[in-house]
């Protein structure tokens, strides 16, 4: 399971339980959240995948099925794109890969949370939980977080061409993204749902 940005493993703390009668859950913190260290490279998309590939052959697993939230999703994406041989299902809830994919308000609501002065005036109570976690510097993530963000495009349509996984693209009634984004999404994924 792949949080999303400002989150950590707890996020899927509810789920755990039940996926865990059936499922080995594994969930780990992405570089520079919960209590994983700074990656040596500036975040991004790929690295994430990166970083996850060698979680999986870390771990030897043989096969793995995926579910990633928002920048989880995305990386789901890429990790699906880039390991056919490990990744057999993905489920994707509020995917991207390019920046005007967001709704308008949402990207209003994205600048504020790439703002380290808008985030310690407004969001205590994550700086609270994330230094509780780490003593790593929380500005340093929404640096590099705003770098991902606000690219044109995370990676091209052709990759989501790619996926031979089985997959299920979500997305919520208010979701941060158009609902066309999201049926684009769908539909360059060959048997995705």
């Amino acid at each position: 399971m792949l949080h999303g940005g400002f989150g950590d493993i707890s996020d899927f703390q509810k789920v755990i339980p039940k996926l865990s009668e059936k499922y080995r859950v594994i969930i780990p913190d992405a570089p520079g959240l919960g209590r994983s260290e700074y990656a040596d490279s500036i975040l991004s998309y790929q690295l994430l995948a990166d970083y996850n590939s060698i979680f999986i052959d870390q771990l030897k697993l043989d096969s793995v099925y995926v579910v990633g939230w928002s920048d989880g999703a995305n990386t789901a994406i890429l990790l699906a794109k880039s390991r056919p041989d490990k990744v057999k299902k993905i489920i994707v809830s509020g995917a991207n890969y390019r920046l005007n994919g967001f709704t308008r308000e949402a990207l209003v609501e994205c600048k504020k949370l790439t703002d380290t002065t808008w985030v310690k005036a407004e969001l205590q109570g994550w700086i609270k939980h994330y230094q509780k976690l780490s003593t790593k510097n929380w500005k340093r993530y929404i640096s590099e977080f705003r770098q991902m963000w606000f690219k044109e495009q995370y990676f091209p349509k052709t990759d989501l061409e790619k996926i031979k996984a089985s997959t299920l693209v979500v997305y919520g009634d208010k979701d941060m993204y158009t609902l066309e984004h999201g049926i684009e999404i769908r539909n360059a994924i060959q048997n995705s749902q």
